[in-house]
């Protein structure tokens, strides 16, 4: 089983960013697979996470979080 992740989400050294909890969470990932369009993650990224698709500036584990309207 793996979960699917477009390739423009994964971050340096096979991270991706989650929001947890109204906080920053940096996930490592096995990938199990790539192709030019998504990442296929083994391990790290479950069902239902929400990956961070906003580029930040600053980041750093614990950092607070908001989602946009609508997103609750």
């Amino acid at each position: 089983n793996v979960v699917r992740l477009e390739r423009q989400y994964l971050r340096k050294n096979d991270t991706a960013w989650v929001y947890e909890d109204g906080k920053l969470s940096i996930r490592s990932l096995d990938i199990a697979f790539m192709d030019a369009e998504h990442v296929y993650v083994r391990q790290g990224l479950e069902s239902g996470d929400r990956v961070v698709t906003t580029s930040l500036a600053r980041i750093s584990e614990g950092a607070a979080l908001r989602l946009s309207e609508g997103e609750q």
